[in-house]
């Protein structure tokens, strides 16, 4: 009933959020509860930091509720993402996707954190849902300078990600046929 008072009465959109939040940290299934209560609107203007709370914790309850409601997954991407892969979690990064997050989003921020991190691993596995290798590669050349100032650690995870893409992401290149090359009478 106090629940059912705060959703029709509280005029402060974020206020519920902040609840959420704070709930997350001591009492998790109190969390999930206040965010089952919430109108869309109110879940819309909550903080994202609480997604990426809940993510973290991997309370899958909570974060499933705040993707379905609408929470804003425009901010914070790359450590939606992040803690996701740690958690080998494919099941919220596909959530994520398609609550319009875009794996590539912030110049490959997430593939730079493992790159970082020399986290191999977490990068294939982020590869397998989308992320950009050649993109990654570019952005890092594009960059004043980084050729020459990437680690020896960085070049070999390049380098790691390079044949694990090559052999098991990249499509394979279209073969034609002589008669692709032909124009025919309808042309």
């Amino acid at each position: 009933m106090l629940l059912d008072k705060a959703r029709d009465n509280i005029k402060d959109l974020r206020f519920n959020g902040k609840i959420i939040g704070y709930a997350l940290t001591d009492k998790p299934k109190l969390a999930v509860a206040i965010a089952d209560y919430c109108t869309p609107e109110q879940m819309k203007a909550a903080d994202p930091s609480i997604l990426c709370a809940s993510i973290m914790k991997s309370n899958h309850q909570l974060s499933n509720i705040l993707l379905a409601t609408g929470i804003d997954v425009t901010t914070r991407i790359a450590d939606y993402f992040y803690y996701a892969v740690l958690r080998k979690n494919a099941y919220l990064i596909e959530k994520l996707q398609n609550a319009g997050a875009n794996i590539n989003a912030d110049n490959h921020r997430v593939l730079r954190y493992f790159m970082t991190n020399d986290d191999v691993a977490s990068a294939k596995f982020l590869l397998r849902f989308g992320a950009d290798f050649e993109g990654f590669r570019d952005h890092l050349s594009e960059i004043d300078g980084v050729g020459s100032e990437l680690s020896e650690k960085n070049l070999g995870f390049l380098s790691s990600l390079k044949e694990y893409w090559e052999n098991n992401i990249k499509p394979p290149e279209a073969e034609r046929d002589e008669d692709d090359w032909e124009l025919g009478d309808d042309d």
